[in-house]
């Protein structure tokens, strides 16, 4: 219990990431592609600025991400006005977008069966309300 807060977290989120780059790589998935599918899968039709702020990124960061993922043909952009008659983009998957996102969401499903390999149902529930805590408390 030594060991400083941010080694613990950090080590855990790159344990998490290599078990799953090596599975999106293989996929073509780019870093920043598989949280936008997983994201977009609840959250279909949003508009591409509440998405960027939904992944935690930039909105010039998400434009070059939408625009790969739209060019591998993985989304679809719709337009639509805006407050003050500016211009949006809804961004909506598409078929092989709905296949992406599934397969992306079932290696997060079985990247977090393995995390939670030997925890107990309550250890498990304990574990999200203290790392949600964490995390409101440091935002």
């Amino acid at each position: 219990m030594n060991e400083p807060l941010h080694l613990i977290l950090a080590n855990a989120s790159l344990a998490h990431q290599k078990k799953c780059r090596q599975q999106f790589q293989a996929m073509n998935l780019s870093d920043g592609q598989p949280k936008v599918l997983s994201i977009l899968s609840d959250h279909e039709g949003v508009v591409q600025k509440e998405l960027a702020s939904i992944c935690h990124v930039e909105p010039a960061t998400m434009t070059i991400l939408l625009k790969k993922m739209q060019s591998d043909g993985l989304i679809e952009k719709t337009p639509v006005s805006v407050s003050g008659g500016k211009r949006a983009f809804r961004i909506y998957l598409t078929d092989k977008g709905h296949q992406m996102s599934a397969a992306v969401n079932q290696i997060m499903e079985d990247a977090k069966q393995l995390a939670f390999m030997g925890f107990t149902d309550e250890e498990r529930k304990l574990f999200y309300v203290l790392i949600e805590r964490l995390t409101q408390n440091l935002e």
